[in-house]
């Protein structure tokens, strides 16, 4: 008896000052008819340009084309890397392979410029210090009109990497969108082989194991064909493949749309590598 009272009290309470702040409750119908709802678990990202042009390109695929879901994923990720990617990929080799060939040069500039400004230092009796900023400065500036007059400045080695990770970032929104938040019915029928519910995740762990090794490889590849990498190389080398490691048991966690996705796109890139790295396709 004691506890109901003190439960209406709070409740007349809680009314008083509601009203003291000229705030009205909202009805449970005013909720139902505006859309708003306690229980909406619609996604932050779900309204972002890049996550709805994908989850369209998605849905535009397989109705379109009356694909099942998995053969809507291969076609959209092999087309995308196909088209976009790739094209990036062979360009940022060439600019890679011209910087290496340019290094000889930059060692010649940087042998030149050292000693002309220790001479002229040397003959107006500057300190040490003031040789350094000097030759800094000017080294620098050489390498930089260097490299953009042969084409090839730094920034553009990371085209790939800006262009490639928010695809692939979208693609795996788009796809969590329709298996977790809408549920499209299509997909727990149109699977493949042993993983033919696409909302379930891949129980088997192939999925998983395989995106993992794919990755694994790629890094090795990728480490192969550097020359001579250094401290900062072998430092991202390690975190890439602790990412790789960790991103297993996450593969088996998501519906098995996703974990497709990703093992597609990973062996998609395994192949393109191994292409690219063979002897006669670098001397083009």
């Amino acid at each position: 008896m004691f506890r109901r009272l003190q439960l209406h009290k709070c409740s007349q309470l809680a009314e008083s000052v509601l009203r003291s702040r000229a705030i009205v409750q909202p009805s449970a119908a005013l909720l139902h008819t505006s859309g708003i709802s306690s229980s909406d678990s619609s996604p932050f990202y779900s309204s972002y340009f890049p996550v709805t042009c994908a989850e369209s390109l998605l849905q535009s695929v397989h109705t379109g084309l009356s694909m099942p879901w998995w053969l809507t994923i291969a076609v959209t990720t092999i087309t995308l890397r196909t088209c976009i990617t790739l094209p990036l990929t062979i360009y940022q080799q060439k600019k890679s392979a011209k910087l290496v060939l340019l290094q000889p040069v930059v060692k010649e500039i940087s042998e030149a410029v050292k000693y002309n400004v220790a001479t002229k230092c040397r003959r107006e009796n500057l300190p040490v210090e003031v040789a350094e900023e000097r030759y800094k400065t000017l080294f620098s500036g050489m390498v930089r009109d260097l490299y953009r007059k042969e084409g090839c400045q730094p920034f553009k080695l990371f085209l790939l990497p800006w262009t490639q990770m928010p695809i692939w970032i979208s693609i795996s929104l788009g796809l969590r969108n329709l298996s977790i938040y809408k549920e499209d019915p299509a997909m727990a029928s149109e699977g493949l082989a042993w993983f033919s519910n696409l909302l379930l995740p891949e129980s088997t762990w192939i999925l998983p194991i395989s995106f993992g090794l794919c990755n694994l490889l790629n890094i090795e590849m990728n480490a192969a064909g550097r020359q001579a990498p250094g401290r900062i190389q072998a430092v991202m080398k390690k975190c890439f493949i602790t990412l790789s490691i960790v991103m297993v048991p996450v593969a088996s966690q998501i519906p098995s749309c996703m974990s497709f996705y990703w093992t597609l796109s990973s062996f998609y890139s395994l192949v393109q590598n191994s292409i690219l790295m063979l002897p006669s396709i670098k001397r083009k």
